[in-house]
């Protein structure tokens, strides 16, 4: 272990000296020592919602400051790994924001230092960024076991806020370019708490409160009910909201009652969750246009992914009948939402009949299965081998549905519920086409394939997202801590 003054970083993770030169280091470590009390006790429960619902209720008439002019311009945002083919096309396609996603990305060091060295090379460059770049750090629960302070490993949240921060806020300053964060806090009190980093960054670097530039990224049903209380925590810092949307459905989807929402056959196949995100971002834009804050979206994945993101909200709905459906999934499986002010409609009513996606289908098809099979699959081979990956958050979707589909809740055709056993063969067929198409190696995909049966025996699926589990299968025993517990 190479001990650089207050952090340390493991000696056979590889130092990068100009990107975690010593003062860097003393940075992290500051921010992890003052912070890490506080990640530690607002993850250990499982809502912080009062304290953060009277002070939200006492200034219900808050406004967000006007968004600065460079991301006012920039109503969609493009995400990615970080990966510089995917930033330069990104570029090349005119892509007003581009999104690094930390919490997405490969976990291997050197692939996640290649993502924060591509930021920071991003934002150097010309005088005014055609494509602004934003930066999402991981999330509160994970550990970045690579670097120790006093011994241990410090917060993945604060390494990579830091790390942008250190490296990209005075260049983007100077091009009045941010610095932007994407941060995904799932209660008031996680928002509270990444408030206190930016505050905590800004005055260790000398800079003046304000000019660091959050998105609130809203990855969770319980987010999308709390998000009139996490945006005022953030109010000082917030400048826009975009919704997770295959996050936010892969939540709901597991987390909804086993019978579904009354009327809603094949809720959990594709078209289903494409509703899910849709609907959400029409709650989202809601209370955007209320705060005065920037609505973002986006396509993310190729038109081939099944588990492409689909912001605009369902075709056939509209924005009213959208929101309502948003918020009766919210409220089904989070409970109630905050009211809305006294000078706005209440909660809209939504006619039963409308939440029948079209051509409702009552089973399970088998191609629905290949695709969630295949998803997962391809992505977390790809991960353990450290290649670009896309579709994370599909992978997400996928995890949750084939949780759903363990539990009976679509049969299939024969009316017969879905069993490990035919996931597992599905797996394997999958694995092999993929193998012989080049996506990800055979060892690494029989891995993979293992892994997900395991998992999914256990019922994981039902319980916890993916990615922070996989963790577990990508990096070393000695490179993988558990996550510090969370109730959310």
């Amino acid at each position: 272990m190479a001990l650089l003054r207050q952090a340390a970083v493991l000696a056979g993770a590889g130092l990068d000296g100009e990107l975690l030169p010593p003062a860097a280091l003393d940075f992290l470590a500051h921010l992890q020592r003052e912070l890490e009390p506080s990640r530690r006790e607002v993850l250990a429960r499982r809502s912080g919602t009062s304290d953060a619902g009277r002070a939200w209720v006492e200034g219900a008439g808050w406004r967000a400051p006007d968004p600065p002019p460079d991301l006012r311009e920039r109503d969609v945002l493009w995400i990615g790994t970080g990966e510089p083919a995917a930033l330069a096309h990104a570029r090349a396609a005119g892509a007003p924001a581009y999104a690094v996603d930390l919490e997405a990305a490969a976990p291997a060091w050197q692939t996640l230092l290649a993502a924060h060295r591509a930021a920071a090379e991003a934002v150097r460059g010309g005088p005014r960024l055609a494509t602004a770049v934003l930066l999402r750090p991981r999330s509160l629960v994970r550990l970045e076991p690579r670097v120790r302070v006093d011994g241990e490993a410090i917060s993945a949240a604060l390494f990579d806020l830091g790390l942008f921060l250190y490296h990209c806020a005075r260049p983007c300053i100077e091009r009045e370019s941010g610095p932007y964060v994407v941060l995904a806090p799932r209660t008031p009190a996680q928002a509270r708490l990444w408030e206190d980093a930016i505050v905590l960054a800004q005055d260790l670097l000398g800079l003046p409160l304000g000019n660091v530039q959050a998105v609130v990224w809203v990855a969770g049903v319980d987010a999308a009910r709390d998000l009139e209380p996490i945006a005022y925590e953030l109010r000082r810092h917030l400048a826009a909201v975009a919704l997770g949307g295959w996050e936010y459905a892969a939540d709901a989807v597991r987390r909804l009652p086993p019978t579904g929402l009354p009327a809603l056959p094949g809720w959990e196949l594709p078209p289903g969750v494409a509703l899910l995100a849709g609907a959400g971002a029409a709650q989202v834009a809601r209370v955007a246009r209320r705060r005065g804050l920037i609505a973002l979206a986006g396509p993310v994945g190729g038109a081939g992914d099944p588990y492409r993101r689909h912001d605009a909200g369902p075709a056939w709905l509209e924005e009213g009948e959208a929101v309502a459906l948003g918020e009766a999934v919210t409220q089904a499986v989070a409970g109630p939402l905050w009211p809305p002010p006294p000078d706005e409609p209440g909660p809209f009513l939504v006619d039963p009949a409308l939440l029948v996606p079209p051509d409702p289908v009552g089973h399970l098809p088998r191609q629905a299965l290949r695709e969630a099979a295949r998803t997962l699959l391809a992505h977390l081979a790809r991960r353990a081998e450290a290649r670009p990956v896309a579709g994370t958050h599909g992978a997400e979707a996928a995890w949750a549905q084939l949780g759903r589909w363990l539990a009976g809740a679509v049969p299939l055709p024969d009316g017969r519920p879905l069993s490990l056993a035919e996931v597992e063969a599905v797996f394997a067929e999958e694995g092999r086409a993929l193998a012989a198409a080049g996506t990800a190696g055979q060892a690494t995909l029989s891995r993979s394939r293992a892994w997900l049966v395991d998992r999914l025996a256990a019922g994981d699926a039902a319980r916890a997202s993916l990615l922070p589990l996989a963790d577990g299968l990508i990096l070393g025993p000695a490179e993988s801590p558990s996550p510090t517990p969370a109730g959310n």
